[in-house]
């Protein structure tokens, strides 16, 4: 169903007019009923991995060597050319290894260290931190894999305690890549040395022209959702906005929703001699089926 077959539907349900179009209709009614579904969507967003949703992100590692000019003492570097650097780490003799950016004006970087002495020096910078996704709802929790620096997934997300802990097991020597969601970016660590990719949740629910969104811009558009689940449960919302009983069809809307979570996403078929086969009991010799105990 599209936009304007769903909202007809629950208005036709609930008594009230039929309307004959939605994003353009000015009715009290009809905007409300236009409201509640897209809070509706986007709350059935939040509530669960739906497999239309996902999406896949790629990263690419970054590098550059830029020059600078460090000061003893001081905790303010100045680069020769005015780029973006807020994103990298810096090393350099004189700074270290991996020294953080504070913030950045022009040409002016300020570090979370010192320099430990004054020159012109050709700094190397690592890409750690990464914009989201526009469509960017929530990260898959371990889905983070890369092509080359990443035989096995990164850990995340990381806790700031267990972030900080790494940063310095990461002075010492090698460690395994970790990641974390932090205002509004990811951050992974060691900086990728290749590309890597993780699944997301979007919150593109709609679905115009070929083209995903995030609201309803025409009459024709159609969601990523059942259509009978959003009916129920806009009848639902729109009897509880308005101070009447929606029992039933809260009920109704529930069921639906189970339904469609589980066919969305069925469970695993479990398998009792599966996993690691031993010397003694194993696959081989134990039967299928139930055992009489």
């Amino acid at each position: 169903m599209n936009l304007l077959k769903i909202v007809s539907s629950a208005a036709e349900e609930i008594g009230l007019e039929v309307p004959s179009s939605i994003v353009s209709n000015r009715s009290p009614q009809v905007r409300q009923l236009r409201s509640l579904l897209t809070r509706l969507c986007i709350d059935l967003c939040k509530q669960h991995d739906w497999e239309s949703l996902i999406r896949t992100h790629w990263l690419a590692g970054s590098t550059m060597d830029l020059d600078l000019d460090t000061k003893e003492g001081s905790i303010v570097a100045t680069l020769h050319e005015d780029r973006p650097v807020m994103d990298y780490v810096i090393s350099c003799p004189g700074l270290g290894s991996r020294v953080h950016i504070v913030s950045q004006s022009g040409t002016q970087i300020r570090l979370d260290r010192p320099a430990q002495g004054t020159a012109t020096v050709q700094a190397r910078f690592e890409r750690y931190r990464y914009d989201l996704p526009q469509d960017h709802l929530r990260m898959l929790d371990n889905t983070l894999y890369g092509s080359s620096g990443l035989g096995n997934a990164a850990y995340g997300s990381v806790l700031p305690q267990g972030w900080r802990k790494m940063m310095a097991m990461a002075m010492a020597g090698e460690l395994s890549i970790q990641y974390r969601l932090r205002a509004g970016k990811l951050e992974i660590w060691p900086p990728l040395s290749g590309r890597a990719s993780y699944e997301y949740i979007g919150k593109n629910f709609v679905l115009s022209d070929g083209e995903d969104a995030s609201d309803f811009t025409d009459d024709d558009d159609r969601t990523v959702f059942d259509s009978s689940m959003l009916v129920s449960g806009l009848i639902a919302l729109f009897r509880q906005a308005n101070g009447i009983d929606a029992t039933f069809d809260l009920s109704n809307f529930q069921s639906l929703l189970a339904a469609s979570k589980n066919q969305d996403t069925p469970a695993p078929e479990l398998n009792l001699n599966g996993g690691r086969q031993g010397r003694i009991i194993d696959r081989k010799n134990i039967p299928e089926g139930n055992w009489n105990v």
